[in-house]
């Protein structure tokens, strides 16, 4: 398989280490978090050298930017492999499609945009990647998911300002952001990882079964008969 790897070519970076992630699947688009991630290093480049706060600003723009590519590949990697094992609950597709509906009183179905969060997007990434895996165990009480949600409110303040103030960005509001980081791709990598093995284990069983059916195997057909009738009945 493929690797991408983000050297730690900053002190700073190799002290909170190494990101190294295993492409899994076609869900993973190297280029795309490649690109993100070298943009994240540009804006920290240009922090080092420039202690000003529209370098400050420009880095936390990156760095979320990031965080935002790394949650989008990771929900659409989870829903890749739970449509491919016949594990996406209507409840769980309705909300991962972000739409909410209603009936007219001319009888239309009427469909509306229903915003989820990021932070909610990546509970309810994780819960389907658990129903997916055993191996999923992810600690929400870690510093590293309070740091998302800290440095996510950072992000929406330098977005949408409404007063001068609110443009400061402190040096721990940086280093709040690189633990962000580094604990989001770990969370993305480890379970598309745990996924992905789920998957492989699933189409191991799945082509037993098609070579067992061919082959007229008595047992394997006895068992699918029976599955036949109990999903009838």
């Amino acid at each position: 398989m493929a690797r991408l790897t983000y050297a730690a070519n900053r002190d700073k970076l190799n002290s909170k280490g190494t990101i190294v992630m295993t492409d899994t699947s076609e869900s993973l688009d190297e280029s795309f978090l490649r690109i993100l991630m070298h943009d994240v290093l540009a804006a920290d480049e240009q922090l080092a050298s420039n202690k000003g706060q529209t370098a400050h600003r420009n880095f936390i723009r990156a760095l979320f930017a990031a965080i935002e590519g790394a949650v989008w590949v990771y929900r659409q990697h989870t829903l890749s492999i739970a449509k491919s094992m016949e594990e996406l609950s209507p409840e769980m597709a309705l909300a991962f499609s972000e739409l909410s509906y209603s009936v007219s009183e001319t009888g239309k179905v009427v469909s509306q945009p229903k915003y989820v969060s990021l932070t909610a997007m990546i509970r309810l990434t994780t819960r389907l990647a658990h129903t997916l895996s055993d191996e999923v165990e992810v600690d929400f009480s870690q510093a590293g998911w309070s740091c998302l949600q800290q440095t996510m409110k950072v992000r929406n303040r330098v977005t949408h300002p409404k007063e001068i103030t609110e443009l400061t960005i402190e040096q721990s509001d940086i280093d709040t952001a690189w633990k962000a980081l580094l604990w989001l791709m770990r969370l993305v990598v480890t379970t598309m990882d745990a996924t992905t093995k789920s998957q492989a284990v699933y189409l191991s069983e799945f082509r037993e079964i098609v070579t067992g059916l061919i082959s007229g195997d008595p047992d394997i057909l006895r068992e699918y008969r029976a599955a036949l009738r109990a999903s009838d009945d």
